[in-house]
């Protein structure tokens, strides 16, 4: 049987639903496997969906139902051919170099001893794996020394194995490897030990484990159900995977590392033994359900580290009574302490600012007096049912989440600041004992049943209040309303309402007119014709006025008609141009309806624009006769709320005024003009604009002013504020006025100017030219001399002040000149080239000539600086001392670098001055290229890839003397897309390894480090180079051997040699790909040094 195949399916669901309308539950798919006669769920999900959405989901899964079925068929013969071929043996061999045994009998239980060298297989079918028939029939299981690896599924749900033994030369435990073994209670874990797969141990019944060192990690699902475990050591463990320890419900003694790194989601889920944990300086976070269900967990400290606990982390743990620390935390996460009924207090601290929904819900005996200022965000039913008396809030919070506070049964009074602007839907219902609330100015809305259930006797409503939800307090709770316009709307419901005044045109004749148009088309149609009645006409026109304010199918009030139907239009200028518009759509339904007999039709006109409605009704109350009206104006008064007035717009936006004098008046509405005593106006400049109080404005000067309009029932207090922009126009003069004279030598301007405010027209401006200068004759006022300038001046005969000065040159001077020989630059001094000087004036020329004249500069030949030469390293050996890289100039012999003495190297394995493997393994792991790590040699610590196969590589290296271990580091070699960092991979005190579980045909990288082991911990004495080795498998191979020109050389001391080396391929039709260079190493570079290049030094006569 293939694990988890599929043979047959079946489907189940589970549906909870108390209710019609809603379906909840669970849809599963279920897979049997038919050698074990069991079902496992392959695909589980939680259902909250109408039960209609339902139907549809099974019609759409349908094709993968009947993909599921074939697939199950077709698995299924392939399970029957495995198992016919099971094998009954008691011996065998897993590949060339593995053989297991099965010691005793089927009846006292059989010892399975496994034996040999490498890793045993993965196994994906049951049927694969050689002892299955005999299962349930093994009692304990031993694994000798040169075993590396337990596979995947080995002992798969075995119910007779009670104790296991592995050697330390096991590395790693595959996953599911013994899956659901409910008799196992033992196990000794060697030491070499360093990964277990996921869910390896997974409902087992393991009470005590003791984890390797080298366990670091522990995978998702490990110990999942292991209800009989009490104990594990977790101290060095750094990082523990989703549900590890879910549900381990003995497990008491848990100490987790100070340097843990993660804990995944519900790691330790329903370990309801667990009373006390520590929590590392290195997490971050607390996740999901961490803790949850832990319930005899009395007390928790978070660190400062910690910023976040998220979702569920401490769900029901009922035991929890204190919390400190939590100075860091940020965010409370949805449900995190919910049901935690001991929990007195919680720390928050300053930097505390999401408080998810149902945080400490449940929190029976949680108090707490303040919410920080630093909380932005509380969720819905975050302080729900605790026991909390007396609650105030903090300045960051601007509204009360919906059944914050709800059935606190102990809370008394409630104090709002002003930054609460709402209080949503039964934010403190149902708190019994609640009958003091304070309100703040600033507050705008009480939700629907915000204070429903408590025994406030009175409440005092700020001014700010706009709109109070229905049954917002008890009925018998006395309000005190401060805005005077709040008022009752029914079902304990208040708004503020507002009244505007103004003026429309009833037009009858077209009223008329539709209905004639309406019983033409019920002829057609053969329906009988509507009747225009009185009561459904008066409505009608109405309505059509309350469009002008508010183009809606609800009121300017908010209400929506109830008993009847209305069709609305907007803009129509005639009646056959307003029917063909309704019914064109959804609108000529009423129209051709057999079920209406009665109509009013509103044909409203209002600032020059027509609004149209009709209201529908079954019976005629009485009829409306057309000779009882005439067209005519109307005034009507129009009610509605604050919530509306927001899709009020203004009628304009910006009025010119031409000239002083009045303009058009402005108006608030685009549809229709309030009367002046709903209007309010006031102008930000009146020296510009002044504002009447029907609207007109009066232009006094060119500018700017803003004219602010309410919509208003008194001058000061109003429901809308709008603006127009008003901009006062010139009156510019048809003649140029000169604004600035001319002079000599700055132009001039004129303009035209407004005769209203004199303001210049910055585009009708004009330059007028300078008029230049009138020079008189020079004059000189200072004659010149061999040795000194002399000047002359001359005077403008237009404005005196104007005076121009020039320079005489001094008079010809004959240079007496001395040459300068020139002198060769050095590697650190300035050089000059051959000039000449006058000794009397001091001037340089280039030539005798008296030619070009110069600068000291010119005559400069700047120092040639060093030329650097590097002087090579000389690596230091067991025999001699070595070199540090240096430099000199190869011109003056300067030395630029000094070459440093490196002390000769120590090979017994004295480590006094070595570095810790930490130190190391962290400059190994952080080196992110291919290439070799800083210090490494081939000499001492000498790595070769011995063999390779598709899915591993043998390593081995030579024996360092003095070396207590060794560590293999390794991963894949980078790709042109990701980088592969080194990471630990084995560590051992052999010198050969199997590195397993890799992908056929790729690229890996290897290098290895020598330990000593001293009082002061472990230190390197050796570091390999790195090697790169493919496995077999794929288009790409490795290097076989290195072809040279010369094995032996003998050279003369100095003399150089070329070594020409080749790299040769084991397959030719394999691609090599080449991650570096050949590289070359002397044994010692006192004999004799090699260059990167290959070309080799001889320096004194001996071997190297």
């Amino acid at each position: 049987m293939r694990l988890r195949s599929v043979f047959k399916m079946r489907m189940s669901i589970l549906n909870t639903a108390t209710t019609e309308q809603m379906g909840y539950g669970i849809i599963s798919f279920f897979v049997y496997t038919k050698s074990t006669n069991s079902y496992f769920i392959w695909y589980n999900k939680i259902i909250r969906r109408r039960r209609k959405v339902m139907k549809k989901l099974f019609s759409r899964c349908s094709w993968l139902i009947t993909v599921l079925i074939c697939l199950g068929i077709l698995f299924s013969v392939k399970t029957f051919a495995k198992d016919s071929a099971a094998d009954d043996s008691l011996s065998g061999s897993l590949g060339k170099n593995i053989t297991w045994t099965l010691e005793g009998s089927s009846d006292s239980g059989y010892t399975i001893r496994i034996s040999g060298s490498g890793d045993t297989p993965d196994y994906d079918y049951t049927s694969d794996i050689p002892w299955y028939s005999h299962i349930n029939e093994i009692k304990s299981v031993i694994v000798e020394d040169g075993i590396t690896g337990l596979g995947k599924s080995s002992f798969y749900k075995s119910t007779s194995i009670q104790s296991v033994k592995l050697a330390d030369s096991v590395r790693s435990i595959g996953e599911m490897c013994f899956f659901r073994n409910g008799s196992l209670e033992k196990i000794e874990l060697g030491n070499g030990l360093t990964s277990i797969g996921e869910a390896a141990f997974s409902v087992s019944n393991l009470k005590k484990v003791s984890l390797p060192i080298g366990i670091t990690h522990i995978e998702s699902d490990t110990f999942y159900g292991c209800k009989q475990l009490e104990s594990i050591n977790l101290e060095h463990v750094k990082s523990i995977g989703r549900r590890a320890f879910y549900f381990c419900s003995n497990l008491s003694g848990i100490n987790l590392s100070a340097d843990i790194e993660q804990l995944e989601y519900a790691a330790f889920r329903g370990c309801s033994s667990i009373d006390k944990v520590n929590i590392g300086s290195k997490l971050s976070e607390l996740s999901e359900q961490v803790f949850a269900e832990c319930s005899s967990l009395k007390e928790i400290y978070i660190p400062d580290n910690i910023t976040a606990i998220q979702k569920a982390a401490f769900y029901e743990c009922t035991a929890l009574g204190q919390v400190t620390g939590a100075k860091n935390v940020e965010v409370l996460g949805e449900m995190a302490f919910n049901g935690a009924k001991s929990l007195e207090t919680y720390p928050f601290g300053d930097k505390v600012r999401f408080i998810g929904n149902s945080a400490f819900s449940g929190c029976s005996s949680f108090k707490i007096d303040k919410i920080p200022d630093s909380v932005t965000f509380m969720g819905t039913w975050a302080f729900g049912s605790t026991a909390i008396e007396t609650i105030e809030f903090g300045s960051g919070l601007t509204y009360i989440n919906s059944y914050a506070f709800s059935y606190c049964s102990n809370l008394t009074k409630v104090t709002f600041p002003s930054n609460i602007e709402s209080i949503k839907i039964y934010a403190f219902s149902h708190c019994p004992k609640l009958k003091n609330v304070i309100f703040t100015e600033g507050l705008k809305t009480i939700n629907e049943g915000a204070f429903t259930g408590s025994i406030i006797k009175e409440a005092v409503i700020p001014k700010s209040v706009s709109a109070i939800g229905s049954r917002a307090f008890p009925d018998s709770t006395k309000l005190t309303l401060l805005n005077n316009k709040l008022t009752n709307m029914g079902e304990n419901t208040y708004k503020v309402i507002h009244k505007a005044k103004a003026s429309f045109y009833y037009n009858y004749d077209y009223a008329y007119e539709v209905l004639e148009l309406v019983n033409k088309i019920r002829k057609e149609n053969n329906l009988e014709p509507m009747t225009m009645d009185v009561d459904l006409l008066d409505n009608a026109m109405y309505r059509a006025s309350e469009l002008a304010l508010y183009f809606s199918h609800q009121s300017p009030m908010g209400f929506t008609a109830i008993g009847t139907t209305e069709n609305c239009a907007l803009g129509q200028k005639t009646p056959q141009k307003v029917v063909d518009a309704w019914m064109s759509d959804e609108h000529k339904y009423p129209i051709l309806s057999s079920d209406f007999t009665a109509i009013g039709i509103g044909a409203v006109e209002s600032n020059g624009q027509l609004h149209w409605t009709q209201e529908f009704l079954s019976k005629v109350s009485e009829e409306a006769m057309q000779s009882s009206y005439k067209n005519g104006n109307q005034i009507n008064t129009i009610k509605y709320t604050t919530d509306i007035v927001n899709n009020f717009y203004p009628e304009q936006e910006l009025v010119k005024i031409k000239e002083k004098g009045n303009s058009s008046i402005v108006s608030i509405l685009k549809r229709a003009v309030l009367l002046p005593d709903s209007v309010h106006y006031v102008s930000s400049d009146e020296k510009v604009c002044t504002v009447s109080k029907d609207g007109k404005l009066t232009g006094k000067e060119a500018g700017n002013a803003t004219i602010t309009i309410y919509a208003a029932d008194s001058a000061d207090e109003y429901a809308l504020q709008t603006t127009v922009q008003v901009e006062v126009q010139h009156n510019w003069q048809s003649k140029y006025t000169i604004d600035k004279e001319p002079t000599c030598t700055e132009n001039g301007s004129q303009s035209i100017h407004c005769d209203v405010c004199n303001t210049i027209n910055q585009d009708r401006v004009r330059v007028i030219k300078a008029t230049g200068h009138k020079w008189s004759d020079w004059e000189v006022t200072k004659e010149a001399s061999e040795t000194e300038e002399g000047s002359r001046r001359r005077v403008c005969e237009n404005d005196k002040t104007h005076v121009e000065t020039e320079v005489i040159p001094v008079l010809a001077h004959v240079h007496k000149l001395m040459k300068v020989e020139a002198r060769k630059a050095t590697c650190t001094e300035d050089g000059n080239k051959e000039y000449y000087v006058c000794s009397s004036c001091k001037k340089l020329f280039a030539d005798a000539d008296i030619g070009k004249e110069i600068n000291k500069e010119d005559t400069v030949v700047k120092a040639t600086g060093h030329k650097v030469v590097k002087d090579s390293a000389v690596p230091a050996t067991t025999t001699t001392t070595g070199l540090s890289e240096g430099s000199h100039c190869s011109v003056c012999g300067q030395i630029i670098v000094a070459q440093k003495v490196i002390p000769k190297k120590d090979v017994k394995g004295d480590v006094n001055d070595s570095i810790s493997v930490n130190d190391v393994e962290k400059k190994i792991t952080a080196n992110r290229n291919d290439g070799d790590i800083a210090g490494s040699t081939f000499k001492i610590l000498q790595l070769r890839a011995k063999k390779t196969g598709r899915n591993y590589i043998n390593l081995s290296w030579t024996k360092v003397k003095g070396a207590s271990g060794y560590i293999i580091y390794g991963n894949r070699c980078n790709s042109a897309r990701k980088v592969y960092s080194l990471k630990k991979v084995v560590s051992t005190t052999r010198t050969s390894a199997k590195i397993t579980k890799l992908n056929k045909g790729t690229y890996y990288k290897y290098t290895a480090v020598a330990y000593k082991t001293t009082t002061e911990g472990q230190k390197v004495i050796a570091s390999s180079k790195t090697i790169h080795v493919a496995t077999i498998g794929g288009k790409v191979g490795n290097y076989k051997k290195v072809k040279l020109n010369k094995k032996k050389v003998k050279l003369k001391s100095g003399k150089i040699f070329k070594i020409e080396a080749e790299q040769l391929p084991e397959k030719k039709k394999l691609k090599v790909k080449r991650h570096r260079g050949i590289c070359f190493e002397s044994s010692n570079s006192s004999i004799a040094t090699v260059s990167s290049s290959g070309k080799v030094k001889a320096k004194k006569r001996e071997l190297a």
